[in-house]
């Protein structure tokens, strides 16, 4: 292979080129053969968990089992409007706001100086 140090017309060096598919000296890669053969796999693997693991899968069964939202409620709420007998507790409502609001601040302030602290 021959390099020549000629310089362009910006005056910048160019790289030499070495053709496709030439490895780091410049010469061509090996062949890989094909093959339609597989590594044979070992037919008697078992799995096996932990305890803790099946514990956490028993949970987890028995928490998918219990429904996202509370139709019993959601009935009764609705009924009491229909019937115009659903009062709003102002106060509890304000506090809980207030509570989530103090709790949000909270958090806010601790990743606050988290960060600060990396």
């Amino acid at each position: 292979m021959k390099i020549s140090r000629k310089k362009s017309s910006d005056g910048a060096t160019p790289l030499p080129s070495v053709g496709p598919m030439a490895g780091p000296s410049g010469s061509r890669p090996k062949k890989v053969e094909k093959t339609d053969k597989a590594d044979p796999v070992e037919p008697n693997i078992g799995v096996s968990l932990s305890g803790t693991t099946q514990q956490v899968a028993a949970v987890r069964k028995q928490l998918d089992a219990i429904p996202d939202v509370r139709m019993d409620k959601i009935v009764d709420i609705k009924m009491a409007v229909d019937a115009g007998s659903y009062k709003v507790e102002s106060g509890k409502v304000a506090k809980k706001m207030i509570d989530e609001s103090l709790r949000e601040s909270a958090r806010f302030t601790e990743k606050k100086q988290d960060k600060k602290k990396d």
